[in-house]
């Protein structure tokens, strides 16, 4: 609850909009409920298990053939679930190791900084001022699919990571079928109970769905267990090789998903999302729950956001924070309950920014430089003048139009050296 909400309401219109989608909303999910619920659909999970029953008998397959045919597909999809659901940390983790744009949240601020310049896009820019964290989220979920989508070899490094885990996991279930083995049971039921007893940890198996298997028991003239072993091997085999064929679709499903590599990373790199309360720049602190005060290496020209007004200042503001914050000017806004207060005494009101002055000769030169080329689009989007012909800020606005890109992508770079060798 803000204070700076109150007397906020709805309007008519609204509220029948809010109804409608919430109404889609609902909808939508009980329309998924009755399909998973619905006899068809119970139906169609009946009818594989059924079919394999029936080709069983049909061609007249041996007991032990039929029973490791009917166990591999119990655990087709536990095992296919299991290398999904490692899929996405073990993507998020293969792109922070080998990709150097995600070891840091400094790293990568910079590289989106450098790619939202190349872009050109006054709408990317605008989405990342007003929204880091989704334009942040935005730009990892892109990098993430086409990082996924790039072959090493033959294979996409989505397909290769999901093969390794499927290798992971199918070696699993070979080891521990051979070790319920060893531990001599009786019967095929005793040797189903103990193989899901230690594999419950790994796979989402159903120990009644596995002793329906045991319906095939063997009769005591002829033992099936020592044959059923070396079938279920056999069909383990084509299994992995069935998988690793449906790979293919891995990256069309992601979206699906209920962990997904980009969301983890950004989780991993964005970090602390607070802003400064005078240019908007976000804190860098990757811990969203940091000790101390927020920190910013790199502040912004002042009229790249709408937060503050600088007090008796009618057209744009050319300032920078770490030139305010040491200055007698005054700004007021939602904070000050739209009440003068001096930018030097800021920590009054923002007891939990640290704003230095002059953080660094570097400081902003990349937002000077997008302020001298959006000039236009920058007033036109806040709804300000541009600063009067020879006026000390209009001065300063040609300055930073001679700024070139080249400059300020190699102060940008080495301002970003500087900053990962002081860490």
């Amino acid at each position: 609850y803000n204070e700076a909400f109150q007397g906020f309401s709805f309007t008519e219109e609204y509220k029948i909009d809010l109804c409608l989608e919430v109404g889609r909303m609902a909808i939508k999910g009980f329309k998924k409920k009755i399909k998973e619920t619905s006899p068809s659909a119970v139906l169609k999970q009946l009818k594989q298990p059924c079919y394999i029953d029936f080709e069983n008998r049909y061609r007249n397959f041996k007991l032990e053939e039929g029973a490791a045919r009917k166990l591999i597909f119990h655990l087709r999809v536990p095992i296919q679930t299991a290398v999904i659901e490692s899929l996405a940390s073990d993507l998020s983790t293969d792109i922070r190791l080998h990709d150097k744009r995600f070891r840091t949240k400094h790293s990568l601020t910079f590289n989106m900084l450098l790619d939202l310049q190349k872009k050109q896009s006054f709408r990317d820019f605008v989405l990342y001022l007003e929204n880091a964290e989704e334009s942040m989220r935005a730009w990892i979920k892109v990098y993430t699919l086409d990082y996924s989508t790039t072959k090493d070899g033959e294979q996409t490094r989505l397909e290769r990571l999901a093969c390794e885990q499927l290798t992971r996991n199918i070696d699993l279930v070979i080891s521990t079928a051979s070790e319920v083995a060893k531990s001599h049971p009786k019967t095929l039921k005793d040797w189903l109970t103990n193989f899901h007893k230690r594999l419950a940890d790994s796979f989402q198996l159903r120990l009644d769905e596995l002793l329906e298997i045991s319906g095939v028991e063997e009769s005591k003239d002829k033992p099936i267990l020592e044959f059923f072993m070396e079938r279920f091997i056999q069909e383990l085999q084509k299994l992995k090789k069935e998988l690793k064929d449906s790979f293919t679709f891995l990256y069309a499903e992601m979206e699906e998903w209920k962990r997904r590599p980009y969301d983890i990373l950004a989780d991993e790199m964005i970090g602390c999302t607070k802003q400064c309360p005078f240019c908007g720049a976000v804190c860098e602190y990757m811990n969203p729950d940091h000790p101390g005060n927020h920190l910013v290496t790199s502040h912004r020209p002042t009229c790249l956001t709408a937060n503050s007004v600088r007090l008796n200042l009618k057209h744009i503001s050319l300032d920078v924070c770490t030139e305010l914050v040491k200055s007698n000017l005054k700004f007021t806004n939602r904070d000050t309950k739209n009440k003068p207060h001096q930018y030097k005494k800021y920590r009054e009101i923002y007891k939990d920014w640290e704003i230095a002055p002059n953080t660094s000769r570097y400081s902003s030169f990349y937002w000077k430089y997008f302020v001298a080329q959006y000039i236009d689009d920058i007033t036109k989007h806040f709804g300000v003048s541009k600063p009067p012909p020879g006026s000390k800020e209009d001065k300063t606005l040609q300055e930073w139009k001679r700024l070139t890109w080249e400059a300020v992508e190699d102060n940008l770079k080495t301002s970003y050296q500087e900053l990962v060798r002081s860490l």
